[in-house]
């Protein structure tokens, strides 16, 4: 191969091109070297080297920013192809901001860029792979996903970095781009793998994982789940909502199964935006939790108390149920069931049922609370009371006891 400028590689990429694009207007996130690295190591994983030589080979990036992912393939693509083979014929992506556009196409010559939006374009022409980094904002990545899927051919190969909720969500109050992805994660040979994108992205404050999705168009229902975020083994699952962000999906299902089978009523059907008989009400957060910290939900994430509370039940307990922000409470009937409640709320246990469900910031979204249930709270309960009563064993126990960081006082006792 004739050796080829500088000007085409990651290096340079990263300190010319790219370091411009930071004081761009839209309210966005560039990608990282080490993300654009790993999707290229991931999809690569999954091509092999016959394909990469074929000079049919297209890749396309459905929302190419910078161009970071398309220098990358080209790295890769150098050491088969011409030039101008590359250029001209095998890279191809959407922009819609005019200097990033500008960027790819003029500087780099990727003929194959358009300042278009992909989301209104009707892809004639099918590609081998896709990678892709989509905006995120209010849930945009979950439609790029989609169509991006649309584009590939039998047996393509896509990858895409984006939230994490779409694998995590047990609630049927999803939107229909959302619906598609956990299906086609589900129905095709799919890995998710968690990582904390904080790091990755300025200013992103993340609550949750962000996921690195791959996607053959094979079929193929069992998932592989990386739990790269916790440094912790890979996993195999065969239902896409057996997929938890806690690294031991078979205790966590476990756990949720033991508790789930008791049939109690549970904290959002007790929700006294329904129920406001009272006569007393304990007022619940409406949002809780900081960006994770470490690869791990920040401690505060999963609590529905928040911590100037934690000593005194009587700071958010009322009589008034028209005194709770949007109907945000759980009724009892005593201001000793009060108490008891409180306490059940603060404890690991609670705090580990709720992240399972728990997917944001917002604690009443959705379903978010229907893994924690109603318990007796006439009766005085303790940690090992409540695990005890849910007959969880000692692995199960040790795991909600290690995955939930200390918070509260209690918690150091």
């Amino acid at each position: 191969m004739t050796k080829i400028s500088e000007k085409w590689t990651l290096d340079h990429h990263y300190h010319s091109i790219h370091p411009k694009a930071e004081n761009s207007s839209r309210e966005e996130s560039l990608t990282s070297r080490y993300l654009v690295e790993r999707v290229i190591e991931t999809i690569l994983e999954k091509i092999s080297i016959n394909t990469l030589k074929d000079p049919g080979f297209k890749v396309q990036d459905s929302a190419c920013g910078t161009g970071s992912l398309l220098i990358a393939w080209y790295e890769i693509l150098r050491e088969y192809h011409s030039h101008e083979h590359i250029v001209n014929e095998m890279l191809s992506g959407f922009e819609t901001n005019f200097s990033y556009f500008r960027a790819v196409r003029n500087y780099y010559g990727f003929t194959g860029i358009l300042n278009e939006s992909f989301l209104e374009n009707i892809m004639k022409n099918k590609v081998k792979a896709v990678t892709i980094n989509p905006p995120y904002s209010n849930g945009m990545h979950n439609k790029f996903f989609a169509m991006a899927f649309e584009a590939l051919e039998d047996g393509g190969v896509m990858t895409c970095i984006h939230p994490s909720n779409y694998a995590l969500t047990k609630s049927e109050r999803i939107d229909q781009y959302e619906s598609r992805v956990r299906s086609i994660v589900q129905e095709y040979e799919s890995t998710i793998e968690f990582i904390d994108g904080n790091p990755h992205f300025k200013n992103a404050h993340f609550f949750g994982p962000l996921c690195i999705t791959t996607v053959v168009k094979k079929k193929d229902k069992k998932i592989l789940v990386k739990n790269t975020h916790l440094n912790k083994d890979d996993v195999i699952v065969n239902d896409i909502n057996d997929v938890y962000i806690h690294g031991d999906l078979a205790l966590v299902k476990s756990i949720v199964d033991k508790v789930l089978s008791k049939g109690l009523e549970n904290f959002h059907t007790r929700n006294t935006k329904f129920d406001k008989s009272g006569p007393l009400f304990l007022q619940l957060p409406g949002v809780c939790g900081h960006p994770m910290k470490e690869g791990k939900t920040n401690p505060d994430f999963s609590c529905i108390v928040y911590k100037k509370d934690q000593n005194d039940y009587k700071s958010i307990l009322t009589n008034d149920f028209n005194s709770l922000p949007n109907g945000r409470g759980l009724n009892v009937n005593s201001e000793e069931e009060a108490k008891n409640a409180f306490d059940v709320m603060k404890i690991k246990f609670t705090r580990f049922m709720l992240s399972t469900e728990k997917i944001g910031q917002n604690v009443w979204s959705g379903t978010m609370l229907k893994a924690i249930p109603y318990l007796d709270f006439s009766i005085s309960w303790t940690p090992e009371s409540v695990y005890k009563f849910f007959n969880l064993s000692e692995q199960e126990i040790e795991l909600i006891e290690t995955y939930i960081e200390n918070y509260y006082d209690s918690d150091f006792e």
